[in-house]
């Protein structure tokens, strides 16, 4: 049950909290806003169950052991906004959909903490089985409650396109589901959680550079704090809790 608490949260709410707010909250902002994904992972991981019985002195041990995780994560998240021109909610509207994705990013943390702490109890394939139902219970849910009163999903879908999703499922999504979760039991999360640098890094080669309209101070300094916070955080010491998980 935690575990499939933590797969929801991992990905379907901070999907769907994504989808509701698309209309309003740009790509970029959205990309922006969940570079804050190993900051909140650093600050959070001490406090977040592993296993023991932590009173406050354990705690402030985890704190002290994560503070030097904490200069990278922050240092990854100056180079995003940066990067992608991180701008406040010019109006009420706008700040309650930016505060909908930083719910979600808060979601990302946390579960990525918690599925660590507890995938040493599974194998991988049963993780992934618990994973996908999950999700896909909550998805379908959420599909159906929107379909009412119109046509279901599956009939809009039509007999040819159900394969094809289908077998992108089978094919395409199954294996990175697969890598998610392997890695989520194998990565402390402060280093699983530099995947979230990551998107607005790609975001920028794949617009900007490729473009090229010019290197600007901006953009030299976003884009090595970027690559700074996310090499750091891959390579750093991590805390003694969170050594690597053997797989069985």
């Amino acid at each position: 049950m935690k575990l499939a608490l933590a797969s929801v949260c991992l990905l379907a709410v901070p999907a769907l909290l994504l989808q509701a707010t698309s209309g309003v909250v740009s790509q970029s902002m959205s990309g922006c806003l969940f570079a804050m994904v190993p900051v909140a992972v650093v600050v959070l991981a001490p406090y977040i169950g592993s296993g023991v019985t932590e009173g406050d002195a354990v705690r402030s041990e985890g704190w002290r052991e994560t503070t030097h995780l904490l200069a990278p994560a922050a240092a990854g998240l100056a180079g995003a906004a940066l990067l992608l021109s991180f701008a406040l909610p010019e109006s009420l509207r706008e700040a309650g959909f930016d505060a909908m994705v930083v719910a979600a990013v808060a979601g990302v943390a946390v579960a990525s903490i918690w599925m660590y702490r507890l995938l040493g109890e599974f194998s991988v394939i049963e993780a992934c089985v618990v994973y996908c139902i999950a999700n896909s219970l909550l998805f379908g849910v959420t599909v159906a409650i929107s379909s009412v009163g119109g046509v279901g999903w599956v009939e809009g879908l039509g007999g040819k396109m159900l394969a094809v999703e289908l077998a992108k499922a089978i094919f395409f999504e199954l294996p990175q589901v697969l890598l998610l979760v392997w890695l989520l039991r194998v990565m402390a999360p402060a280093r699983f959680a530099a995947r979230y640098l990551a998107v607005p890094l790609m975001m920028v080669l794949e617009g900007d550079v490729f473009m090229w309209p010019g290197l600007t101070v901006r953009l030299i300094c976003g884009f090595g704090l970027l690559v700074v916070g996310v090499w750091r955080l891959l390579t750093a010491e991590m805390p003694k809790g969170e050594t690597l998980l053997m797989l069985p």
